[in-house]
């Protein structure tokens, strides 16, 4: 799980995270009042923070932070944002703090939410705070991750569903980044189908989003199997996601984005793979989605894939044509040989079987013997196994 919440005794903060590149969400104390310069090295995709009002703040700490600096612009601005991101925003910071409020109760919650005699709610929580998040944003970004808190927010401010933060992203999005319990999940997705059904969302952002966040297989196959569930009619554009991830870059991106863009293509082809009828040219494209223990040219990778697919696509056809013709010739045999045409057999085999002539032929067609005799010809009419061209290293 990309998260993380600092203990409450600490006044200063560095980061200890192995994994920063993944890091999207920092719970930071209101008591922390020093941030040092390095803290933030290395997190590119930190997005959920917030800093107290007094905290002072190193040179240089947000430089590798580039979500933040996408939004901001500069690290100045970034961290003037930080400190002031819930003024006159209760439920928010309520949402941002929960984890060091261990004895606040569900109750407690709802009587922060619900002001006046009438029971109204604070319109506070329907408003996005610097990061253009809602409190069902933060929530999903959260360590404190409870079924009854997503109900309630969502029964009281059920906009927070489909509202954009200033990445265009949706709550559902990080309660998937966050490997958020499945019964979560599912919830969320319930309440889309029930509250907003026709509601449009960027799907293909959102996995070029976890692509560029180094997110796991596991968060990517979900994300990819909640759009299935939602928009089963929708169509990724693979083309588009592969082409931008595929750009090239001057940086040495990690193994695991290599790896997780071949998973990407996986999925990109899976249908068209899968509608191959030969086995062999089905395992021999598994290269594309294994492991590589290096950084190579994505595009050139991506190219030669899609080069190598429309290859055993087209040897495929050739060979359904071939073996079509041989199993044509078969039954055409089947149905002229002597033995059943003499004597007028074939009309006293219809007469007593009480069977037309299309049945006829059918039984003929199922008794030719084509699939014996094409099952021990297919390997002679095997193409030779497509070889890759040399992908040469990014760098």
């Amino acid at each position: 799980m990309q998260l993380h919440q600092i203990q409450k005794s600490a006044t200063r903060y560095h980061n200890p995270s192995k994994h920063a590149p993944r890091l999207f969400s920092l719970e930071v104390p209101k008591n922390i009042i020093e941030v040092e310069f390095s803290a933030f090295d290395s997190c590119e995709s930190l997005r959920n923070i917030a800093l107290a009002s007094s905290a002072e703040v190193g040179a240089y700490t947000f430089d590798s932070c580039s979500d933040l600096l996408h939004i901001f612009g500069t690290q100045q601005a970034i961290a003037d944002a930080l400190r002031n991101r819930f003024n006159r925003l209760p439920v928010h910071s309520k949402m941002y703090y929960i984890s060091y409020y261990n004895q606040m109760t569900l109750e407690d919650i709802r009587n922060l939410i619900e002001i006046g005699q009438n029971g109204g709610l604070d319109p506070s929580g329907l408003q996005q705070d610097c990061l253009g998040m809602t409190p069902l944003h933060i929530l999903a970004c959260s360590t404190v991750q409870r079924l009854e808190l997503y109900q309630l927010i969502v029964d009281k401010y059920p906009a927070n569903l489909i509202v954009e933060d200033a990445w265009g992203a949706i709550p559902l999005m990080y309660a998937i980044w966050g490997d958020a319990p499945n019964e979560i999940v599912q919830f969320l997705v319930n309440s889309y189908q029930s509250l907003y059904p026709d509601h449009e969302f960027d799907w293909n952002d959102m996995v070029i989003t976890l692509w560029r966040a180094d997110a796991s297989k596991a968060v990517i196959r979900n994300l990819l199997e909640v759009q299935q569930t939602l928009y089963p009619g929708y169509t990724i554009n693979w083309e588009l996601i592969l082409g931008v991830l595929a750009e090239p870059t001057l940086l040495n991106l990690p193994h695991a984005l290599s790896a997780i863009f071949c998973f990407l293509i996986r999925c990109s082809i899976a249908v068209r793979v899968s509608a191959i009828g030969v086995k062999h040219f089905r395992d021999v494209m598994a290269d594309i989605w294994m492991g590589h223990e290096f950084n190579f040219n994505r595009q050139a990778w991506y190219t030669e894939t899609i080069t190598k697919l429309e290859y055993y696509e087209s040897e495929y056809r050739k060979l359904k044509e071939v073996t079509s013709l041989l199993e044509f010739a078969l039954w055409k045999i089947r149905m002229n040989d002597s033995s059943f045409i003499h004597g007028n057999v074939i009309n006293r085999c219809i007469k007593k079987l009480k069977m037309d002539l299309s049945e006829f032929k059918l039984q003929c067609r199922v008794s030719c013997g084509a699939d014996y005799v094409i099952q021990n010809v297919w390997p002679y009419l095997l193409p030779p196994d497509f070889v890759r061209s040399y992908v040469p290293d990014e760098r």
